[in-house]
């Protein structure tokens, strides 16, 4: 049953985004990331007008990963996708991806390369992070949100004046979510102020 709904899902995924593809290209998208195992895996994603479809994920597990290893593993991916179909690779900021997609545009001349505006958001919040005044304001909302988690009652009244809301940990390589923490509970504070 599991094969027979992959290759349902594959054909409807195609017939979805197959015109849009040919008609406007796609952008080619890279991350790196740990799964739950900690093991590094490496994410390709197109998208396109019709949406985002993950196409594949590489185990870096026991690579080099540099420059070239980098390249050759994606160069396989963009080759499937077809090279014409292909607009634009997206990637984070790190070195080593940098470094590949300029060996992947340097294979593929029409390629053009444009930086995760994510990743740089993150490292411009990372910034503003080590200003002393953000590091008092986030310490001290994180022992909130740590105080409400580990005791009953007040994740009980949290939980009965914002039903919607849920209380965001902050991880610890995502500077974003220090922020989405602050947003978070002064969401929760206009709740109470309501109610």
């Amino acid at each position: 049953m599991l094969k027979q709904s992959k290759v349902d899902v594959s054909k409807q995924v195609t017939e979805r985004t197959q015109n849009s593809i040919h008609k406007y290209g796609i952008t080619i998208y890279f991350n790196g990331w740990d799964n739950v195992a900690q093991c590094p895996l490496l994410n390709v994603m197109l998208t396109c007008p019709s949406g985002d479809v993950f196409i594949g994920s590489i185990d870096i597990t026991r690579e080099q990963k540099d420059a070239l290893y980098i390249c050759n593993a994606l160069s396989g991916y963009i080759e499937t996708i077809g090279i014409d179909n292909i607009v634009q690779i997206c990637t984070n900021n790190a070195l080593s991806m940098k470094s590949a997609t300029n060996l992947l545009i340097y294979h593929f001349p029409s390629l053009y390369f444009q930086g995760c505006v994510f990743h740089c958001f993150d490292l411009l919040l990372e910034d503003w992070g080590k200003t002393t005044w953000a590091k008092q304001i986030v310490k001290k909302v994180n022992v909130v949100v740590f105080f409400i988690q580990q005791h009953h009652v007040p994740l009980t009244i949290f939980c009965c004046y914002e039903t919607n809301l849920m209380l965001l940990n902050p991880i610890e390589t995502w500077f974003i979510t220090n922020f989405l923490m602050l947003e978070r509970l002064f969401k929760f504070k206009l709740a109470i102020k309501l109610v």
